[in-house]
């Protein structure tokens, strides 16, 4: 079904009450833009800091540090081509070229995103600001070769990681590992994001 999807109706609030789960980690909470849990909080997202946070939730986010990074207005005709899901922000992040489906036809919003898809759908928002291909992102090598688990990483999302490793989107869990299939805490990703904005 075709829809015009403007940037009004995308930020369109959802709940008029806040909802958040716990309090963000001792470690995390000065390290949080407000504006961005503001943001989240108005289009309906429980806030629960210490959950895995979800490949919906985390897209929503992603549209989020593309407003911040791009001057763009959008008003465009958008096909959902998704049959499990109709979040307008995640379409109109889908049409951006920011997040893609698990397959043609599903999303899998509830699925929880991994840190090398996070490095996909952050890279994809940097590298549209700076205009990069995706042959100058498959040109960035050796940024991981010295994390001992660099062979966990999938091939699909491999140039991605090493751009984002490069260009200090993503760091390591620790000196020695990516872990790239690991689960990302819904803090953890808002702390990611408010540094790639500040």
């Amino acid at each position: 079904m075709k829809k015009i999807i403007s940037l009004t109706l995308a930020l369109l609030i959802l709940s008029s009450f806040s909802v958040f789960a716990g309090e963000p980690s001792e470690w995390a909470k000065d390290l949080i833009d407000e504006n961005m849990v503001s943001y989240l909080n108005n289009t309906g997202i429980t806030i629960d800091y210490q959950k895995p946070i979800t490949r919906e939730e985390f897209a929503v986010l992603s549209f989020y540090v593309y407003n911040q990074l791009h001057d763009v207005e959008y008003d465009f005709e958008i096909v959902n081509p998704f049959k499990d899901v109709n979040n307008h922000i995640i379409l109109l992040a889908y049409k951006l070229g920011i997040v893609k489906g698990v397959s043609d036809t599903e999303f899998a919003p509830e699925k929880t995103i991994t840190r090398e898809e996070i490095c996909i759908m952050l890279s994809r928002v940097i590298t549209k600001k700076d205009s990069l291909s995706e042959t100058e992102i498959n040109e960035v090598k050796g940024s991981i070769d010295t994390y001992s688990d660099k062979a966990q990483v999938s091939e699909w999302a491999l140039p991605y990681v090493e751009y984002a490793v490069k260009n200090n989107i993503m760091k390591g869990v620790s000196d020695t590992e990516i872990s790239p299939k690991s689960e990302c805490t819904f803090e953890q990703a808002l702390v990611l994001c408010s540094r790639i904005i500040k």
